[in-house]
């Protein structure tokens, strides 16, 4: 029997370096959901954040999610926005039927499971992104960021001004009268909102023909619109957010990922730190729990303020306001690796029980090396034996003086699949399972 056929996890599927945000699919929305390791770590940060949500009304409406590179803050972030969103996946079930299924590990899974049944009385909207990849860092303010997505989600032009145009039409009333306008003028209406010239050309035309306002009065009504983006406040916004909740009766979620770099982008300049603040109180005061913020940041929110020369009396409603904070650290790091790498298949774990007490006693007759060692309550071969977990596969602890990556290499051919497999998971096993306290 192969080793990839003992384990649980299918080696072969390729597990994304980085989760990425903005990458919406419903097929991707359903590898990362039966791909995710439902931690302990990972279980406590979801009872936070699940009593926070449940709350219909308060000014408590951000969540900061911090931890270093690579530790699945992003992920993690992307998980809350499956479940809040919940939408029926390719095979058949909602998001939140195929979530319940990765909580066999958690100590209190019916309480997780009764949590994530309420959001089912909470119908929400999620917009999600990553604010370094989606803003322009020299220009676009965070509000902006935010309402140029909030636009995108809502159906309308990925062009900023495009959008920002729509939407005022549609306020209005005129957007669906200027649409049919372009389509039976022979223009294609996707590719017009793509080109602020054309749209502009043809939204002043409607308006003239059909709706009775004059080419300057059509020409000023639409550069109000981009005027309005171009001084867009966190006031402003969080009132668009608010209209919307009103109108459609769903809760509006933002979740910034990265708003950690955004912030600090600028060396020795706190305007982006206050903006974030400026947007999670109007939110907070205009929204009362109907407009919520999540972000993730590599710091905490506190060594964030810290360690920068912000001004810390103009900051103090930022902390008010982002009161659940949740860091993953390397402990998350480890279970997840553990879980990934190292669980077998349940009816593969009599036999490999087996293999490893005669490894056991193969290992307990090596010859001890003549080298000074400590004084220990054990002797000097049990202190080089096998320490594994049940349902791990077992970590050697080696003397010093052996170098496990070189006998590997010499004992195994490069072109067998178990060199195939040592190339592509024995850094991260040596990484995890160096240490047995560790795994």
């Amino acid at each position: 029997m192969k080793i990839k056929e003992l384990l649980r996890i299918n080696i072969d599927d390729e597990v994304p370096l980085v989760i990425k945000a903005g990458e919406q699919d419903l097929a991707v929305e359903e590898k990362e959901i039966s791909q995710y390791i439902v931690t302990h770590q990972i279980e406590k940060h979801l009872e936070a954040f699940l009593s926070n949500y449940k709350l219909l009304s308060t000014d408590r409406i951000g969540v900061w999610i911090s931890g270093f590179f690579g530790s699945g803050k992003s992920y993690f972030a992307k998980i809350l926005g499956y479940l809040l969103t919940n939408h029926t996946l390719p095979k058949g079930i909602t998001a939140r039927e195929l979530f319940n299924e990765r909580l066999s590990n958690c100590s209190n899974p019916e309480f997780i499971k009764g949590n994530i049944r309420a959001l089912n009385s909470i119908a929400s909207t999620v917009v999600m992104f990553e604010m370094t990849a989606d803003s322009s860092l020299n220009t676009e303010t965070i509000q902006q960021s935010i309402f140029k997505k909030f636009l995108e989600t809502c159906g309308y032009s990925s062009f900023p001004n495009v959008a920002i145009m729509e939407y005022e039409l549609d306020t209005f009333g005129h957007l669906e009268e200027v649409r049919n306008y372009i389509e039976q003028s022979g223009s294609d209406y996707s590719k017009v909102a793509q080109n602020v010239g054309e749209f502009r050309r043809h939204a002043v035309k409607a308006m003239t023909e059909r709706l009775d306002y004059t080419a300057d009065e059509a020409s000023e009504f639409l550069k109000s619109a981009v005027n309005k983006y171009d001084n867009l406040s966190p006031s402003v916004l969080a009132e668009h957010c608010v209209d919307y909740t009103r109108e459609t009766g769903k809760r509006l979620v933002f979740i910034v990922d990265e708003i950690g770099q955004y912030v600090i982008s600028l060396k020795d300049n706190e305007d982006r730190i206050l903006a974030l603040q400026g947007v999670a109180e109007a939110f907070a005061s205009k929204g009362k729990g109907s407009v919520r913020l999540i972000v993730t940041s590599q710091e905490k929110l506190d060594q964030l303020i810290a360690n920068r020369d912000f001004d810390k009396r103009k900051l103090g409603k930022l902390t008010d306001r982002f009161e659940v904070r949740l860091d993953l650290t390397s402990e998350n790091v480890d279970e997840v690796a553990r879980e990934r790498l190292l669980k077998k298949k349940r009816e593969t774990e009599p036999l490999f029980e087996k293999k490893d007490r005669n490894k056991r006693r193969s290992y307990d007759l090596l010859p001890v090396p003549s080298i000074p060692v400590p004084a220990t309550p054990r002797s000097s071969a049990e202190h080089h034996r096998l320490d594994i977990l049940p349902g791990d596969c077992p970590q050697v602890h080696l003397p010093r003086r052996f170098n496990t990556e070189e006998s590997e290499r010499r004992r195994v051919r490069p072109d067998s699949e178990r060199h195939r497999s040592l190339r592509r998971f024995g850094p991260l096993l040596l990484r995890f399972g160096s240490n047995p306290s560790r795994v």
